[in-house]
């Protein structure tokens, strides 16, 4: 294993057990979701939507939940002005208080949670998040793009169902 392989292989190591005691501090601290949200949850694809927990903190708070920005991960990783909706480890979900839960921003959030429960061990998902990002940056990576496809897809699909169910619930009264 030469120099570089071994960085990145503590890199992860580190990036893991930070990630695995914020996860453990949230599934203790964090809320359960609520019926939509495990609705929009199971259409994202997410087999476990009952072992998730949403923690919200403030602004000021937030980057302390963050492992890239205590590993100082940023400056060599190509991340942009973190600006985004949240931290997912997991099932756990920190999110800033001053963001607003829409569609698509829990849409986001949970496609991440089934990346996790599609690589078993978070050590694997970092491993191919952060070489994905390596290879091809941020906005490049196949997890932002399929991310931003599945809250798109997600959006339409829950907005149809809700559609139905009122529907449904017009045609009952009748």
């Amino acid at each position: 294993m030469d120099q570089k392989e071994a960085n990145f292989s503590k890199t992860v190591t580190l990036i893991t057990e930070l990630a695995g005691k914020i996860y453990q501090d949230i599934q203790k601290t964090g809320r359960k979701l609520n019926a939509r949200e495990i609705k929009i949850a199971k259409i994202v694809g997410v087999k476990n939507p009952e072992k998730i927990r949403i923690f919200s903190v403030s602004a000021q708070d937030y980057m302390s939940y963050s492992v890239y920005e205590k590993l100082k991960l940023k400056e060599w990783l190509d991340v942009p002005p973190i600006d985004q909706i949240g931290f997912v480890y997991s099932y756990s979900i920190i999110l800033k208080k001053e963001r607003k839960l829409t569609l698509a921003n829990l849409s986001r959030a949970f496609r991440f949670v089934t990346y996790f429960e599609s690589f078993l061990k978070m050590e694997y998902f970092f491993q191919m998040y952060i070489k994905s990002i390596m290879n091809f940056g941020f906005q490049g990576s196949p997890f932002s793009i399929d991310n931003k496809r599945i809250a798109q897809t997600s959006a339409l699909l829950f907005s149809l169902e809700e559609l139905e169910e009122k529907q449904d619930s017009t045609q009952t009264r009748s």
